[in-house]
């Protein structure tokens, strides 16, 4: 009876100091995630003002990964759900989860850069076009502030890519795309 009574406190006591997980250093973790979203109006900026005659259905971007500066440290690449995603199915209050939570030593983050791939496209009545970046590929988050990892917590970030802000067609075929991407409130 008393060996059931000490196994069940030790396993008690087992569970509560799991949660107060230290990293090699001695300090205690947190945990970082981002979540995407266009918080927009996903139409089209075009010089001549005919995209409001436009229906676009869709704006697929390739996201290869998601980086973070630590402040007065390395930059580190976060395991990132690469792949396309379609803007279009982000608005309205929508969102995707393109970085699961992982652990990095409580700090602060001073910088989040996201890295697009060569495949993106727009469909617009009907009819799908390249998007043609024009600068580098490594797109720097806007951020009012720096992002605050807590220890022992999960700290979760939404990005809004701003698909109304990234994309400028130039002509009817030829959409020039120079992304826009703000840590949302």
């Amino acid at each position: 009876m008393k060996a059931k009574i000490l196994a069940g406190v030790l396993i008690a006591l087992s569970m509560v100091f799991s949660g107060c997980e230290k990293d090699q250093d001695g300090s205690s973790a947190g945990s970082i995630a981002f979540r995407m979203t266009d918080a927009g109006d996903p139409t089209v900026a075009n010089a001549n003002d005919e995209a409001a005659a436009r229906t676009t259905s869709a704006i697929d971007v390739e996201i290869l990964s998601v980086r973070v500066h630590m402040r007065n440290g390395p930059w580190i690449s976060l395991p990132t759900r690469s792949g396309k995603y379609d803007l279009t199915r982000l608005t309205h209050g929508r969102d995707t989860m393109i970085v699961h939570p992982v652990r990095l030593p409580p700090g602060e983050i001073d910088r989040v850069q996201m890295v697009l791939g060569g495949n993106n496209w727009i469909t617009v009545d009907g009819r799908s076009y390249p998007l043609q970046l024009t600068g580098d590929r490594a797109i720097l988050v806007k951020m009012p502030d720096h992002i605050t990892i807590p220890a022992n917590q999960t700290r979760t970030v939404m990005l809004d890519f701003d698909a109304e802000h990234s994309i400028k067609q130039q002509s009817h075929s030829v959409y020039h795309f120079e992304p826009v991407i703000r840590q949302a409130h």
